[in-house]
């Protein structure tokens, strides 16, 4: 029998051959194998809004149905852009706009569960530090370093990881146009803490270090929770409404910290290879935590964590370590082993860049830059919105400029080079 795809194509040039339009041959054609369509015209005044209501719509559906975080299982649909002649094309965002598409794709292959899990429990070494008053150190050694190079793909896009696979997102353009967060702030606020941490002193730099670190367990358990529902197959959560991305997020986490060795890649292979992945992984995450107790390789992580009672936590983490395992290797005997799926083809082309994750084969695309296509703010007019930029312009820089001349910010900034005022 034919590929779907050259049934889609043969069924679009016989309706075509019929008399009827190449637009109404295609739209039947696809309509007739139950593609949703989602079309965008070419005098549409807000573009960008009309495409952040598909990818809502496209997004509940998702959240409301039966499908699950799989491109195969999802509800196949397209969105198409019409120009004025008729004429259809796949509407999809700029590459640039994407965002780390690319890169997230490959992070659910290279992501390691196992590094994820050592990083965490070895971290967590540092906590009782924040309830020791007579601690007299505590900052970071290499800690920046090995989180963001040696871990990197660890702690990377768990923002992103809890949209796409916990509130099933359609695409990673998706995401983008409905957050405007196309960086991995997340990652980058974490190592800012930590490295800045080195440089602070006093109680500003111990709570700057277990801030940082605080933020590092988030990312870590996000990302294992993350990838444990995908794995899992479990159902998108499904609010939706004000701060869904944030609740969506602590779901992440919550599973993370409830079932961390379902985050890991074998968990899809299922049956006795998922088994002994979970087996192996837990024993050398034991092995490592055991080691970090030694003083001079806490000292290569965080600096003084070794001066603060480790007791408490060898006790939790021992128990977390036991539950997890236990109900970890649970669940993994209730998942069948893989059985490739000899119907896998899909009629349309999974497309993250496409605002709904898919794209109609042979038809061009029309290619979106939400950077160019955003409206100005519909509540003051260009000329007043001038007006209030000369102002703060001549405001704002008068006042930058008369602080050369006064002493009044070197009382709260602490700057005595210049307190009598400018001076050539």
């Amino acid at each position: 029998s034919p590929y779907k795809r050259e049934s889609l194509q043969d069924e679009m040039d016989s309706a075509q051959a019929q008399g009827r339009s190449k637009k109404d041959a295609i739209l039947e054609t696809l309509q007739t194998m139950s593609v949703t369509c989602y079309i965008v015209e070419h005098d549409a005044d807000f573009i960008l809004q009309d495409l952040r209501k598909i990818v809502y719509k496209a997004a509940r559906e998702n959240r409301s149905s039966s499908a699950l975080v799989n491109p195969n299982g999802m509800s196949q649909r397209c969105c198409l852009y019409e120009d004025q002649e008729g004429r259809l094309f796949n509407l999809v965002v700029a590459n640039h706009a994407v965002g780390p598409a690319s890169y997230w794709a490959s992070l659910l292959e290279s992501f390691s569960g196992t590094q994820a899990m050592i990083a965490f429990t070895v971290l967590c070494r540092s906590f009782p530090c924040s309830f020791d008053a007579n601690i007299g150190q505590l900052r970071p050694a290499y800690l920046s370093l090995i989180l963001g190079l040696v871990l990197s793909e660890e702690i990377s896009l768990s923002w992103l990881n809890a949209s796409m696979l916990v509130r099933s997102m359609p695409s990673v353009s998706a995401h983008t146009l409905t957050t405007n967060a196309g960086s991995d702030w997340l990652r980058k606020l974490l190592t800012l803490l930590l490295a800045l941490s080195g440089a602070a002193t006093g109680d500003v730099q111990k709570y700057m270090t277990i801030s940082g670190i605080c933020l590092a367990c988030i990312v870590l358990l996000a990302n294992l929770g993350s990838r444990a529902w995908f794995f899992m197959k479990w159902r998108p959560f499904r609010y939706s409404g004000p701060l869904s991305a944030l609740f969506g997020y602590f779901a992440a986490v919550l599973a993370g910290l409830a079932v961390p060795y379902m985050g890991h890649r074998e968990m899809e292979a299922g049956g006795k290879r998922a088994l002994e992945s979970v087996i192996s992984s837990a024993f050398i995450v034991a092995v490592v935590f055991v080691l970090s107790d030694f003083d001079e390789i806490q000292k290569l992580i965080v600096v003084g964590s070794e001066t603060c009672p480790q007791d408490a936590v060898n006790v939790t983490i021992g128990v977390w370590w036991t539950i997890t395992l236990l109900s970890s290797m649970f669940m993994v005997t209730r998942i069948a082993p893989h059985q490739p799926d000899e119907d896998e083809e899909t009629i349309l082309i999974p497309a993250q860049e496409s605002p709904v994750g898919f794209k109609v084969p042979n038809l061009p695309d029309y290619i979106v830059d939400p950077n160019l296509v955003k409206k100005g703010s519909p509540c003051l007019s260009l000329g007043t919105e001038l007006f209030f930029g000369i102002i703060m312009a001549l405001g704002v820089g008068g006042a930058i400029v008369y602080l050369a001349f006064t002493d009044l910010d070197d009382k709260y900034t602490g700057n005595t080079s210049s307190a009598n005022g400018f001076t050539w």
